[in-house]
């Protein structure tokens, strides 16, 4: 698109250069103004052209299956509230049993043996 504006403009500036041979500067500038606003006019009009049936039909049936697709989420998601509402305790039994697991397990260990720079701090007499 950018390719094709800086042809046109290039087009347009030689267009100028060969009109001011025949004319004078103010009226090729006028002209070629008065080309651009016509080329803009039939760019107006095939934009406001209403798309063709196919085209709405396709967009009708993305709309409603993306407007399904929420409302499916939307009904998942207020199931899930509810439940975790009514069962609060549901939703924290999958944290809670890992972390009683490791309380159990830390209470289980036996007492560690001190630290080897204890033991050397000990067996040191003051002179």
């Amino acid at each position: 698109m950018l390719i094709a504006a800086f042809g046109l403009l290039m087009l347009e500036l030689s267009a100028y250069f060969a009109l001011i041979q025949i004319w004078s500067a103010i009226v090729a500038a006028a002209i070629l103004g008065a080309l651009n606003f016509t080329i803009a006019a039939v760019l107006f009009i095939i934009a406001g052209r209403p798309p063709s049936g196919r085209e709405i039909e396709l967009a009708s049936e993305i709309h409603g299956a993306s407007v399904e697709a929420l409302q499916l989420e939307a009904r998942a998601l207020q199931a899930q509230v509810s439940g975790a509402v009514h069962h609060p305790l549901t939703g924290l039994v999958p944290v809670l049993v890992p972390l009683i697991a490791i309380i159990v397990k830390s209470l289980k260990k036996p007492a560690t043996e001190p630290a080897p720079h204890a033991a050397v701090a000990s067996n040191e007499t003051p002179a």
